[in-house]
């Protein structure tokens, strides 16, 4: 008896052991299918799942199809097996009997005869109801899992397809956006041809006054006609082809710009005429002009676009040059002394051997540019980006060295500027430059980025609140030992 109890027990527990086992892998699976489901990319969980339903869906279709053919198969074996049992369990309970009346007659074959027999009349009463049973509960399940299956594929389909959807309506949209940039471009260009068009024929007539004027000095009506022209030709933007890659793409300028005033300022320079005190020259365009040796001293010209001009050996000493865009200019020894370049942008020029002595050029941008044997003393460098420059000139400099000069940063203000990557000699001039403040660090406060300490052959000082840099000083050897500096 207790063996019979252990063999259920053991039953029980192996059945509960396959399902814990089933659920645990359903569990495992449907977490995996919704992770990649809700969470992932749908895009590259879609051909998977795809892939997956479409391998369901084909197992089941063959399980069916091995039902309707096993079924058949399995019930015309049995009865070929049971041969003329009957299946019944009045056949069952006399077979029983007869064995029992054969046993105690002491007739053991006809006793197994029976008992045989018996066996065989359990097997087909058993038989197909076992099977019956067998057949609904596959058949339902199938059902299911292919109604599931299908309600699933149907859904995930509609997702695929409400995706698509969705992709079409972002490129409708793009499409749209570019339109709608493209019509902006065009009514800028529309308006900017008809303020041309408004503005051009008192240029021309301003133009042949100047012209008219070169060499002498303007009169008081010319003076006052300049400056109200000056006034009413007001920047905005304009459209320009910028070529990358091959690819020429039309684009809004940057900045507005005034091309009006850059005419009336390069025709005044090429004259050789001042211009009159009234006049505004702010945001005027003079892209790619031809500044050599041109006197632009004391002008005040903010935001002035001087993009790939060249102004080499032009004299802008205590000129206002604040957001000025000289990317990409010729500078060589330019004269920029006392001027006002807050903010300038001066990168990818050429600025070997200009004069920026005693400059205000907090923030301006140097990145990338040649500033070999430039002077930069006392000038006000707070937080200017001297990133990837460089001291290099197109000629070899003295030696064959590919050198333009040693820079003069003596008295520069250089806090916060950043001189990352830049490729700077040994023997510049840093005598007093004025690189941070003390702080608790081993750095000084607001020290320049791109340094790891003090270039090489000069020491930080403190002076006057200041962390300053002082050359070093070396002590001839003696009998101490070797020569030291200090």
């Amino acid at each position: 008896m207790d063996d019979v109890r252990a063999g259920r027990d053991r039953t029980q527990a192996s059945g509960l052991g396959a399902l814990v086992t089933f659920l645990v892998i359903g569990i495992v699976i449907g977490s995996v299918l919704s992770w990649a489901l809700l969470f992932g990319a749908l895009d590259v969980s879609a051909p998977w799942i795809d892939s997956a339903l479409h391998t369901f869906i084909v197992a089941l279709g063959l399980c069916a199809t091995v039902l309707v053919v096993v079924i058949p198969t399995s019930i015309w074996a049995v009865r070929k097996f049971l041969g003329s049992a009957k299946g019944s369990l009045d056949s069952i309970v006399l077979e029983v009997g007869d064995a029992a009346k054969a046993y105690q007659a002491g007739k053991a074959p006809q006793s197994i005869e029976h008992v045989q027999r018996a066996a065989l009349e359990a097997l087909a009463w058993y038989t197909p109801r076992a099977a019956r049973r067998w057949v609904v509960q596959t058949s339902l399940a199938l059902l299911v899992t292919l109604g599931g299956l299908a309600g699933t594929a149907l859904i995930f389909r509609q997702t695929l397809l409400l995706s698509e959807q969705n992709k079409k309506l972002q490129e409708q949209t793009s499409l749209l956006k570019e339109q709608n940039d493209k019509l902006d471009l065009q009514t800028i260009s529309a308006e900017a041809a008809q303020r041309r068009a408004t503005l051009t024929p008192d240029l021309i007539a301003l133009l042949q006054i100047v012209a008219s004027n070169s060499g002498k000095s303007l009169g008081e009506a010319e003076s006052v006609r300049l400056a109200a022209y000056s006034l009413a030709a007001t920047p905005y933007l304009r459209l320009e082809v910028v070529e990358q890659d091959g690819k020429r793409t039309p684009t809004l300028s940057e900045r507005p710009q005034s091309t009006e005033r850059g005419q009336i300022l390069l025709a005044l320079i090429t004259s050789k005429l001042k211009p009159p005190p009234d006049c505004i020259f702010e945001a005027a365009d003079l892209q790619s002009a031809q500044l050599d040796d041109a006197d632009l001293s004391r002008f005040r010209l903010p935001f002035v676009n001087f993009r790939r001009a060249h102004l080499e050996a032009a004299r802008l000493n205590h000129a206002i040059l604040d957001y000025v865009d000289m990317q990409e200019s010729v500078l060589t020894k330019a004269d920029f002394r006392g001027a006002s370049l807050v903010r300038a942008d001066l990168s990818q020029s050429r600025l070997q051997w200009a004069r920026f002595d005693g400059a205000r050029m907090p923030k301006a941008k140097f990145i990338g540019s040649s500033i070999g044997g430039a002077s930069f003393e006392e000038a006000d460098l707070d937080g200017a980006d001297f990133t990837r420059t460089n001291q290099r000139t197109r000629s070899a400099g003295p030696g064959g060295m590919p050198f333009a000069g040693a820079l003069n940063m003596s008295g520069a203000i250089l806090t916060n500027a950043d001189f990352t990557g830049a490729e700077l000699v040994d023997y510049n001039n840093w005598d007093g430059a004025i690189v941070g403040s003390p702080g608790d660090g081993p750095l000084p406060d607001f020290f320049p980025r791109g340094w790891n300490g003090p270039p090489a052959g000069w020491k930080l000082v403190k002076q006057e609140g200041h962390v300053v840099l002082r050359r070093l000083e070396w002590v001839p050897p003696n009998e101490d030992g070797p020569e030291k500096n200090k």
